[in-house]
């Protein structure tokens, strides 16, 4: 068997055997080279290693030719799980020697198998690995399913901890016990430190202690002293010119840690480690073999909760609970505030209705669609209050968020500087049939638009939202020449063309006018890059100023130059905002001829007989 990826020539990689000439052929770039095994050569089951082909991978968004021809008179097939890859490889020629077509793995990056079948049997598998132009895919990944985790529990509990402040909280089982395993495996470090942090600086009130006592006991009078006096006169005796009373009420002031807010702490504390109990008693009493590490580590953090409550000023507060509407301390002060949302996610449990956990590295492109519309919103939410959400649902059975491609989402805020209200809205289709509003229908005249995301400020003063689209594109492009030519790493040429047309091509149709309008005044490309200083001198970074077309790098670690420009759109006066869409050429002319038609419709004189009277 020979295998010789040959450098700059179209012949990427080819393999004979016994049975077929296999060859992948591509042009200049279509293939790299890394340190690493990418690629691995099986025939009848035996893996073939060549050192000249170890380190072959392949690109993602890129046209690859595949020719098999078989040596001997026997039937030869290719085959790949993903059928618009198998099918594209068909007979060419009368003979039926030769097997060939164009493939192209499109974002499906990560390990991908290509067979040849001779005669029906698996004669030879080649497992390749196809990488994106951004190479560092896998700590992306890593990244991203972190970030997203925390996000979505964050936004559905900040919801559920809104929703439910001003409620009285019940003690209602809703989730499974392996929900609660899972979610108390999620939550217990960071419980845990929530908890340190409320030992340490507890919530406290100040309350008065008051007794009746002898007056020559009586330390320290007060308005509430003479006000008890006052209406227990008879208790005042005449002595040598003086009203001297033989008994007086003491009010005495004192910090107390027992507050109704403490007391519903100790309630959740406790909660938490009956449902521990719960599961340990309905684990141990089933029929199957035991984990004994599952139950060593539940009592280990039933201990550690038990301490807490034991050895703090907990052991010395009321169980008495029954008054448990929530105060401010629950949803400001800190320690409390996570504390509760732990116990939410505990008690509530969280459904998640969508594929975002369980996308592989091969869909990493959608897994950055997803994350990017989730991280504009957490970014959205440092600074501005979140008013309503379509994807997040609750009901007796738990909270459900539920995000899907394809399926509209949006989530409506507040600027409680100027009250403006704005909405980010993910796969807001525009379609030719445009939705009916108030006093326009808005939408795509030709082809249906589908941004990924879309921003929509309501400013005052106008009728009708400023939109901007950011859409999130998992590629960038570093070539050499497309480094010269617009000062380094960046989106993709294509990319960019497309923020153009969505810009161009989703209109609105004033009902009372019938003029179309524009009304998207920006869309900007989302793509995984680090290096956001340096992005900065980057023409697609520039034109964002100059023509509000562009790209910003996005990626968990990079934030800062999105987060800045969010701020900036929706803290903006109207006419900035309006000052960002393009004038047409020669509008300027055209009012100054409307103008002078208009004032010569008016003034100029009526000529009759060849002469002007005024």
């Amino acid at each position: 068997m020979d295998s010789q990826p040959s450098g700059n020539n179209s012949e990427l990689l080819f393999i004979e055997t016994e049975e077929v000439y296999f060859s992948i052929k591509g042009n200049k770039g279509a293939a790299g080279y890394g340190k690493s095994k990418s690629l691995t050569i099986m025939v009848a089951g035996k893996e073939h290693v060549d050192e000249s082909s170890r380190c072959l991978y392949f690109k993602e968004y890129t046209n690859y030719e595949i020719v098999i021809e078989r040596k001997n008179k026997t039937n030869i097939e290719f085959y790949h799980e993903n059928a618009n890859i198998r099918n594209k490889v068909t007979p060419t020629g009368r003979g039926g020697n030769i097997l060939s077509g164009i493939i192209n793995f499109r974002g499906d990056i990560g390990y991908s198998d290509l067979y040849v079948k001779v005669n029906g049997n698996i004669h030879m598998k080649i497992i390749i690995e196809v990488l994106p132009s951004k190479i560092d895919y896998k700590e992306d990944y890593e990244a991203i399913v972190r970030d997203v985790n925390d996000e979505i529990y964050n936004l559905a509990y900040g919801f559920l901890g809104r929703t439910y402040l001003a409620a009285e909280i019940n003690n209602k089982r809703s989730n499974s016990y392996t929900e609660f395993y899972s979610i108390l495996n999620y939550i217990y470090e960071n419980l845990m430190k929530a908890i340190n942090i409320v030992l340490a600086k507890p919530h406290h009130e100040l309350i008065k202690d008051s007794r009746v006592c002898k007056y020559q006991s009586l330390k320290n009078t007060s308005m509430d002293t003479i006000k008890w006096l006052e209406k227990r006169p008879h208790l005042l005796e005449h002595i040598d010119g003086r009203n001297i009373p033989t008994q007086a009420l003491q009010v005495t002031k004192k910090v107390t840690l027992d507050t109704k807010e403490n007391r519903f702490l100790k309630f959740m504390l406790i909660t938490i480690i009956h449902k521990i109990d719960s599961f340990i008693r309905t684990y141990t009493s089933t029929t199957w073999k035991k984990n004994v590490d599952i139950i060593n580590k539940l009592n280990t953090m039933k201990k550690a909760i038990n301490n807490k409550l034991k050895t703090s000023f907990l052991k010395d507060v009321g169980s008495d609970y029954r008054n448990t509407s929530m105060s401010l301390v629950f949803n400001m002060a800190s320690g409390y505030r996570e504390i509760y949302k732990y116990y939410l996610m505990l008690q509530k449990g969280l459904s998640i209705n969508s594929n975002i956990f369980s996308l592989s590295m091969k869909e990493l492109s959608l897994l950055y669609e997803y994350w990017c519309f989730i991280k504009i919103n957490s970014l959205i939410r440092k600074r501005y209050k979140l008013i309503s959400t379509d994807f997040i649902s609750i009901n007796r059975g738990g909270i459900f968020v539920s995000l899907k491609k394809g399926v509209t989402s949006t989530l409506v805020y507040e600027n409680p500087n100027t009250k403006e209200t704005f909405k980010v809205s993910y796969n807001a289709i525009k379609s030719r049939k445009a939705s009916n509003l108030a006093c326009r229908t808005e939408g795509s005249k030709t082809v249906t638009q589908k941004p990924d995301n879309m921003l929509s400020i309501n400013k005052l003063g106008s009728d009708k939202a400023y939109e901007f689209v950011f859409d999130a594109k998992y590629k960038i492009d570093t070539s050499i020449e497309y480094q010269k030519s617009y000062g380094g790493i960046g989106p993709k040429e294509e990319d960019i063309n497309t923020m153009h047309r969505y810009r161009d091509a989703i209109v609105y149709k004033n009902n009372k006018t019938g003029v179309y309008n524009n009304c998207v005044f920006g869309a900007f490309v989302l793509f995984p890059y680090k290096d956001e200083e340096g992005y900065k001198s980057h023409d697609f970074y520039k034109s964002i100023e100059e023509v509000n077309i562009g790209g910003f790098p996005f990626l968990p670690s990079t934030t800062g130059l999105m987060e800045e420009f969010l701020d900036k759109l929706i803290n903006e006066s109207s006419y900035s905002t309006f000052e960002r869409s393009l004038e047409p050429i020669g509008r300027e002319s055209y009012i100054k001829d409307e103008y002078f038609n208009d004032i010569s419709e008016v003034k100029s004189p009526t000529s009759i007989s060849g002469s002007y009277i005024p």
